[in-house]
């Protein structure tokens, strides 16, 4: 029988550390795979923090955009 793991090699499982019991929960990521990042979301509160539209400037001429 083939472990688990090397069945299921994008998923990823670890164990979790607890001051308050003697037990440890296990926790279990799906399909990590690692095209699977996640979406980039825009948050409409970025334009007021100081200084991001010398990042985004900067970015976009590194870029060559």
């Amino acid at each position: 029988m083939v472990p688990w793991l090397e069945a299921h090699p994008f998923h990823y499982l670890h164990c979790r550390s607890t001051d308050a019991s003697d037990h440890a929960p296990l926790v279990l990521v799906l399909s990590t795979e690692p095209w699977a990042r996640p979406a980039f979301r825009f948050e409409a509160l970025w334009p007021k923090v100081e200084g991001f539209l010398e990042v985004v400037a900067l970015a976009w001429h590194e870029a060559g955009t």
